[in-house]
């Protein structure tokens, strides 16, 4: 099985816990994937930043 990317994990998780309790589809859940896409893609920028600061250090 291909191993998951640390980003691609937390989209997973994020949808799992957003598709529990969101009964809506088509648009919508078009939409919500659009926005955990950016979520996700920021939380990424700010753990490489992190890892920077740390190298840095």
């Amino acid at each position: 099985m291909k191993k998951l990317m640390f980003k691609d994990k937390i989209a997973l998780l994020i949808r799992r816990i957003i598709g529990g309790y969101s009964n809506h589809i088509g648009k919508l859940e078009n939409e919500q994937n659009k926005l955990i896409d950016e979520f996700v893609l920021k939380l990424e920028e700010k753990k490489k930043e992190n890892l920077r600061r740390e190298i840095d250090k």
